[in-house]
């Protein structure tokens, strides 16, 4: 007797289905990594991302198998502060306090790894600041996207070159207006009567630097702003140097 029509496809095709189910959770089981992968690939992701042959310390830098580069790269920041007059030696005055300063180290690499440059930046512990004896107001501002938005759009409408610059070790430049004593640094080595640094110019860290550095260039810099004079009091500044002949 033959089967009913149909019967032997419709046998047919549960089967198959049931196949395929098998083989997408083999292929799901196959897939899906085991506990131990994920946390060994988590474990290369991390050390990835963090060069471990940058020195945490100073005395970790200059000890170290780079030591020469590094001893390099902190001349070149002292030499930099000194020539833009960052400090000058001071004895600290009763009722102050020196705060602390930090070596922060980098390695710059190429787009293929290799080394491009050794930086090292002096910071200050502005954590150590207080309120109303060596900063006041901190706040300074920022570039707005609508502002950012509307200069392209003008150079675009008017066929203008655009550019841009970036101005380095911008914070070397803002002149204190607060009284700010430092730690002697490690690595500086200082001659007569005194223990710590007088702060002429900001240095990263302070909690006004970013304000220093912007009240410095509105000031020293023959700027006039978008709605025609110095507003002061309006943190959405846009600036325009005009040249003349």
């Amino acid at each position: 007797m033959r089967p009913p029509a149909g019967g032997r496809n419709a046998s047919d095709l549960s089967s198959r289905r049931a196949n395929e189910d098998e083989e997408r959770k083999s292929e799901e089981q196959h897939d899906t990594p085991t506990s131990s992968a994920f946390w060994h690939a988590s474990a290369n992701a991390v050390e990835a991302a963090v060069d471990f042959s940058e020195p945490s310390t100073f005395e970790e830098a200059v000890s170290g198998p780079d030591q020469v580069h590094w001893r390099k790269a902190i001349d070149a920041e002292l030499d930099s502060m000194k020539l833009r007059g960052v400090f000058r030696a001071a004895k600290l005055p009763n009722g102050q306090i020196a705060i602390g300063t930090k070596w922060v180290f980098k390695i710059k690499r190429k787009a293929d790894g290799s080394i491009e440059k050794y930086k090292a930046r002096l910071v200050a512990k502005g954590f150590r600041q207080k309120y109303g004896i060596d900063y006041t107001e901190t706040f300074s501002p920022v570039v707005k996207y609508v502002t950012l938005r509307m200069v392209i759009a003008i150079t675009k409408h008017f066929g203008w070159p655009l550019d841009q610059l970036d101005v380095v070790t911008a914070f070397l430049y803002g002149v204190m207006k607060e009284k700010v004593f430092c730690a002697i640094p490690e690595g500086v080595k200082m001659e007569g009567d005194f223990d710590c640094l007088e702060l002429i110019k900001a240095i990263y860290g302070l909690k006004q630097a970013s304000r220093v550095w912007n009240e410095t260039f509105v000031d020293g810099h023959r700027f006039s702003t978008s709605i025609g004079n110095r507003d002061r009091s309006n943190p959405n500044r846009l600036f325009s140097l005009v040249f003349t002949t």
